[in-house]
């Protein structure tokens, strides 16, 4: 987990600056405490995508990532890491507006600092997400995750 921490900070110190330059939507919204819920959203469950082909620092989001959702929170899961074990958090949705804040067992919020908000697509089995906000100086790796491909359910 450590590492991948590492991998994520160099990825980001070396793409912030640009990310930030190409992309006025990319401000943080600075939410908090959001309370997630399914509200009908069909989303429960598990789904996979595969990252691969990326270069430099991007090759540390590469291999297979997993994101279960289940009563308003959700794990991530990804598969170049010893146990799998990502982070998580609670989501919140509206209409077709998914809004992720990653947290703690404790509540407190750890990796991406922030909320991420993201328009998604449910087709059958093919999930999408396309970026309307999120603090690109400390969550780019959620960004390039969600947003990469489609992710299935399982």
């Amino acid at each position: 987990m450590k590492r991948l921490a590492l991998r994520l900070g160099v990825a980001l110190a070396l793409f912030a600056t640009s990310a930030a330059a190409g992309s006025a939507a990319a401000q943080g919204t600075g939410a908090s405490g959001i309370t997630g819920t399914t509200g009908g959203s069909g989303l429960s469950g598990t789904y996979k995508t595969t990252i691969s082909g990326q270069s430099g620092p991007l090759q540390a989001f590469e291999g297979i990532w997993t994101i279960k959702f289940k009563a308003g929170r959700y794990t991530w899961k990804h598969s170049a890491e010893p146990g799998g074990s990502v982070d998580g958090g609670k989501y919140k949705i509206s209409g077709s507006t998914i809004t992720f804040r990653d947290t703690s067992a404790h509540g407190d919020s750890i990796g991406c600092q922030g909320s991420g908000k993201y328009k998604f697509k449910l087709r059958g089995k093919k999930l999408t997400f396309t970026l309307i906000s999120d603090p690109v100086n400390s969550c780019y790796g959620r960004e390039v995750v969600l947003t990469t491909g489609p992710f299935t359910k399982v």
